[in-house]
Order: C-alpha cells, then sequence, then structure tokens
C-alpha cells in the first residue's frame, strides 16, 4: 500500500499527461563565511534533469498546506527540519519527458533561510549537494528564473 499522498505510476502517469502538477520548490539560503549570501542546489539523480544542478522540490499532496509540503520535501530529500520560509512566488515549468509523457509543473518558489552549519542526510534522488553564490549561465533554465526570482545573479 502507498503512503497518503503517494499514487501509483499508472495514475501520476496519467495526471502528469492531463493535467499541471503544483509542487512546493525551494532554495536553501545562507550567510557564508564572507557575508555574501549563498544558495543550494541538489545533483539530481532521477531524470528529468539527471545529473543536474538543480532546485529541490515535489508534488504537494491533496489536503497539504504549503509550508507543511516545504518542510516534508525538506526533510525527505535533505535530512533538514529547520529554517525560516518566505514564499517568493510561482513559476510554469515545461519539463522533459518523465515516465514518458511531456509534463507541466507549477513550482511554488520558496527561500528557506538555514543556519551556516546545516548538515544534510540526502535521500536516492540527490547525489551530492553544494552552495553557490551565482548563476551558472549553463544550468537548466528553470533553475535560472527560480534564482533570479530569489534575487540572485
Amino acid at each position: 500500500m502507498k503512503a497518503k499522498g503517494w499514487l501509483s505510476e499508472e495514475v501520476y502517469r496519467i495526471l502528469l499527461k492531463n493535467s499541471p502538477i503544483p509542487t512546493a520548490d525551494f532554495i536553501l539560503v545562507r550567510k557564508g563565511e564572507s557575508e555574501m549570501r549563498e544558495f543550494l542546489l541538489t545533483n539530481r539523480t532521477e531524470n528529468p534533469y539527471k545529473g543536474r544542478w538543480f532546485v529541490t522540490g515535489g508534488r504537494i499532496f491533496k489536503d497539504e498546506r504549503m509550508h507543511v509540503a516545504v518542510r516534508r520535501i525538506m526533510f525527505r530529500e535533505l535530512g533538514v527540519s529547520g529554517g525560516e520560509i518566505q514564499f517568493i512566488g510561482c513559476q510554469d515549468v515545461l519539463n522533459p519527458p518523465k515516465l514518458g509523457v511531456y509534463w507541466h509543473s507549477i513550482w511554488h518558489l520558496h527561500i528557506v533561510i538555514v543556519d551556516y552549519d546545516v548538515m544534510f542526510r540526502l535521500n536516492s534522488e540527490n547525489a551530492a549537494v553544494k552552495w553557490f553564490t551565482s548563476i551558472n549561465p549553463r544550468w537548466p533554465t528553470p533553475v535560472k528564473k527560480a534564482l533570479a526570482m530569489a534575487g540572485f545573479k
């Protein structure tokens, strides 16, 4: 039996094909040693965007409040449970195929301000995490747009 909120692959494929997916996405932000703001990206192990630096996020479950979704996803993917959540806006993202289907997600984007020495426990969706201070022009377009919305250049 699936955990609450999880869909079978068959149902999820139908959803991807026929409807936009609302997601809770976030960028962890900290002040670096030089007092410059840094942001965290994850290196994905799954498609789409496998092997690329990407924003952390996931699907919002039915009846789940946005801040609860951010905390759930942050703990599941990164092992992080603290931080101050700030909503910064929405972004339409047209994604490459997943389960053989091109799909559309609507990111509800947040920044989460964390302590400098925050510790991580990554799940299987992420190979690594890294702190950055500026946007790399070779990163996927949705990542660059999200980081610009968060005030990074």
